[in-house]
């Protein structure tokens, strides 16, 4: 074995714990392979909270929330994913705070060394909203720039350098800089973007899901465009579950009548179907014009469909049972943005509902268009 392993390396890039699941914890200890008497670690609340929530038994997860805040009510990390339930249960604003002590244990957020003060939701001055986390992150984010300025505030958004061009017209942003040059920009206070639902006091009837990126002109032919993307990074799909088998959605579009294109870019590029037409995606600019001829873009969890559905494009995007924080609320609607369907996973490792869920909308879709000629 120690000659042969060298030579195989390494065949895949899942998570071992992923792979052997409840095995993991019995046959990775050093006891087994001492033939020695083996321990079962004890799992802290914490963690069986984690499965539970993972694998949609959000009654227990609720449970172990509450247990974890009378048993352990300093627990940051126990505290940030009780968030993630009260979001769920529409409670936004107390929701967001708790997500918000995540940051102490680095589990939500970006690390920020700015040194201005934080806003407080009142104060007058010029404020650099910072915009956190991956790019869908971002593009969600900047939404919150139209809000601070109405509070009497001049707005800089700073942001990842390839989305700049994006942001530069949002209703609230007088400009735009890249992460590496904020240091450099001065500021009165701090908002990061994650967070800024907090000191701008925002509860679930508040929050707007109108479109916010405005969306270039494109020449539309006579059959429907339909925008596919099915894959974001790969380890982070990974991490998160959100990863479904490609065809699924292949095989519940491909006899719509619609003329199809690929929103999708490096990688999974290769999986594209010869039925799907491939445009030029180089730059954000270049998916910004793609994504807005069309009449539908259907996207697992990823970038693009933020990007869509802040343009106002009918968007559906498919969510793992155990969604992205922003589509914990219950329901197939989204408060952030008015033209998102979610097409939800309903039971752990199993994608076969979301993509019947599909399939059946765009056979009404078909059926409305009959009935209209």
């Amino acid at each position: 074995m120690h000659n042969i392993a060298p030579v195989l390396g390494k065949q895949h890039n899942e998570d071992p714990k992923d792979v052997l699941k409840k095995h993991y914890s019995f046959f990775c200890q050093p006891e087994f392979w001492l033939d020695k008497p083996r321990t079962t670690p004890e799992l802290h609340d914490i963690d069986l909270q984690l499965t539970a929530s993972r694998t949609g038994n959000f009654a227990e997860g609720w449970r172990l929330s509450q247990k974890l805040e009378q048993d352990e009510p300093n627990n940051h990390r126990a505290a940030y994913n009780r968030g993630w339930y009260l979001l769920r249960q529409g409670e936004i604003q107390k929701g967001y705070q708790l997500l918000n002590r995540g940051r102490i244990v680095d589990v939500f957020g970006d690390k920020v060394t700015l040194q201005a003060p934080h806003w407080d939701g009142k104060s007058k001055g010029t404020v650099l909203l910072y915009l956190e986390g991956g790019l869908g992150d971002q593009i969600h984010q900047v939404r919150y720039a139209k809000s601070i300025a109405e509070r009497g505030c001049k707005v800089i958004v700073s942001c990842s350098g390839q989305l700049a061009s994006l942001f530069v017209d949002v209703e609230g942003v007088s400009s735009v800089v890249q992460h590496e040059m904020c240091h450099g920009v001065y500021h009165n206070f701090l908002v990061q973007g994650m967070s800024a639902i907090v000191p701008l006091g925002l509860e679930l009837e508040d929050l707007s899901g109108t479109p916010y990126i405005s969306k270039p002109k494109s020449i539309k032919g006579f059959r429907k465009r339909i925008g596919l993307r099915w894959q974001g990074q790969s380890a982070f799909e990974h991490e998160h579950h959100k990863k479904f088998p490609y065809e699924l959605m292949f095989d519940a579009v491909k006899d719509a009548d619609a003329e199809f294109i690929s929103l999708q870019r490096d990688e999974a590029v290769e999986d594209c179907p010869p039925w799907v037409e491939q445009v030029p995606l180089n730059t954000w600019e270049d998916t910004r014009q793609a994504t807005a001829s069309c009449d539908l873009v259907i996207s697992s969890c990823t970038s693009v469909s933020h990007l869509a559905a802040a343009m106002g494009i009918e968007t559906w995007t498919v969510i793992p049972i155990m969604p992205y924080f922003l589509y914990a609320q219950e329901g197939n609607t989204c408060p952030y943005y008015d033209t998102m369907k979610l097409m939800r996973q309903e039971v752990f490792g199993n994608w076969e509902a979301p993509f019947t869920t599909i399939n059946k909308a765009l056979n009404e879709k078909k059926q409305m268009l009959r009935r209209v000629k």
